[in-house]
């Protein structure tokens, strides 16, 4: 029984499936971790301008971008993302975590990461827009603080100020 740990035996690859889960985990946590780390530095550093920026052609853009982002389904750019890059220009893998027909051992670590790229990228981009108007929100706030407006009246430049007081 799946309370005992037993959990049958995979029809495909005909081994525990415990084991086969075991197998496939490390590949799900890189391929979190990645998407997570890129998700995480593209969202704070468009969430930053879009707040520095507040109001601007700069901000707008980058908003509608988010709104865009938030209302996109991810199995849909999902399937946009492999017909665009795998299918129809050829730069990443269709499908799976290693090339067809090379056996484990013999996957290099560039073959890995060709084959994260592509979905990395696409868990990474809708999850950038959430990171992003979080980051815009807080930095809003904080451009609109007191000492903000003390350091624009001392003459500091928005870089300065972005770099000193936001940050």
């Amino acid at each position: 029984s799946i309370c005992q740990g037993d959990w049958g035996t995979s029809i495909i690859y005909r081994r525990p499936v415990l084991e086969v889960i075991g197998d496939k985990f490390l590949s799900s946590i890189a391929l979190m971790m990645t998407a997570w780390v890129l998700s995480g530095i593209f969202g704070f550093l468009l969430g930053v301008l879009s707040g520095i920026y507040e109001g601007s052609w700069l901000d707008k853009g980058i908003r509608i971008y988010c709104h865009l982002l938030i209302s996109t389904p991810t199995f849909w750019l999902g399937i946009v993302f492999v017909m665009l890059f795998s299918v129809k220009l050829g730069w990443f893998p269709v499908a799976l975590s290693v090339p067809i027909g090379v056996i484990q051992s013999e996957v290099t670590f560039w073959d890995k990461i060709q084959h994260i790229i592509l979905p990395a990228l696409t868990l990474s981009i809708l999850s950038v827009a959430n990171i992003c108007m979080h980051t815009r929100e807080k930095v809003c706030e904080v451009m609109n603080s007191d000492y903000i407006l003390f350091a624009k009246a001392r003459g500091e430049s928005k870089g300065l100020i972005a770099k000193n007081h936001v940050l």
